[in-house]
């Protein structure tokens, strides 16, 4: 509810799982990276929203190729040597 960056949801999608993050955090623009129905931005503090969309990822059948997808964007987008060059480029910026 509270998470910053979102290294669990990462993870998460590393591990081709689908998330539902909080649209109050900073997550969102995480989320709006992979742009699929296998991220979902919710207002989690909606206990109706939160079960809704918790029912509708649940029932879905969620092909393979669609997971592998949310695998390879956070190859693409937030690998180790991904944020490394982000937070050099960030620093060099500031100096």
């Amino acid at each position: 509810k509270e998470e910053t960056f979102g290294m669990t949801t990462i993870e998460a999608l590393s591990c081709e799982t689908p998330v539902i993050v909080n649209s109050l955090t900073a997550l969102p623009e995480v989320a709006r990276v992979y742009n699929n129905s296998n991220v979902c931005i919710i207002d989690t503090a909606d206990s109706n929203c939160l079960m809704n969309e918790i029912k509708r990822i649940v029932d879905r059948k969620i092909n393979l190729s669609e997971r592998e997808k949310l695998r390879q964007i956070t190859d693409e987008k937030f690998s180790s040597t991904i944020m490394e060059q982000e937070y050099l480029n960030l620093y060099a910026s500031l100096i």
